[in-house]
């Protein structure tokens, strides 16, 4: 079944910045969705552990894609579509493709995938940023928000700031342990900020400098989410090494 995408959204996104399409997934899926993850989750760390005990460990190389995963530890697992077929596999279902070609076009290309994931009981927000504070490329970049887990404020929703694409932020300060680049506070107004709380199979598409951040995770519940970014394939531009996945 399709994603049915309305003029409204459209609209919304391009004035905001974002928009929010619920029930995409059906709950089956995304428990099957988040077995899988939970199980890549379980051989990164495992990938990590064997590095330190090798007594030889590499450092970070932003260049090199499905690297040894140094942030899993902090909620984060970087490439998760490079790291097993199974999730390139979701990032090129037609449910997200008819989401995106309204704002990107019919020839897409994935700039990067990762899960941001806050098991019960982590306790690390992710600051304020915009996302091409740090990336490459054009800024016409759209990440999808697959929510694996019903999302509210307690557990560390996505939060946003509703406008804020129109305008890319250069003054950043080192915040935050798991996005490292956050804005300072004087360029938030979180009078005007949202939170986007999600029911499981929900998705929520964000552009990439629009400002956004997300609170820790306060109950006994768990958080899971997929992240898949594309853009046009005009722009060849990818977050690691080498030229970007062709997504259609």
């Amino acid at each position: 079944m399709k994603t049915q995408i309305n003029p409204f959204d459209t609209k919304r996104y391009q004035e905001e910045g974002y928009f929010h399409l619920k029930n995409v997934f059906s709950n089956e899926e995304c428990l099957e969705f988040k077995k899988h993850l939970l199980d890549e989750i379980e051989k990164g760390k495992k990938q990590l552990e064997d590095e330190i005990n090798s007594g030889v460990e590499g450092g970070h190389d932003r260049d090199k894609i499905a690297d040894v995963p140094r942030g899993i530890h902090k909620g984060m697992l970087q490439d998760i579509a490079h790291r097993d077929a199974y999730f390139m596999n979701i990032a090129k279902d037609e449910r997200i493709l008819e989401a995106i070609k309204p704002i990107l076009g019919e020839d897409i290309v994935m700039y990067r995938s990762l899960s941001v994931f806050k098991p019960k009981g982590y306790r690390q927000p992710v600051g304020w940023h915009q996302d091409m504070a740090y990336w490459k490329g054009d800024g016409n970049k759209v990440s999808v928000w697959i929510s694996l887990d019903d999302v509210d404020k307690d557990t560390g929703a996505m939060q946003f700031v509703p406008g804020t694409h129109k305008t890319l932020i250069d003054e950043t300060e080192v915040q935050n342990e798991v996005f490292s680049i956050t804005l300072k506070d004087k360029y938030i107004d979180k009078s005007k900020s949202i939170v986007a709380e999600t029911s499981r199979g929900d998705m929520v598409l964000f552009h990439s400098t629009v400002i956004h951040g997300s609170g820790q995770n306060e109950t006994g519940k768990d958080r899971y989410t997929l992240i898949f970014t594309y853009q046009s394939a005009d722009d060849q531009s990818h977050h690691r090494g080498g030229p970007p996945e062709t997504i259609c």
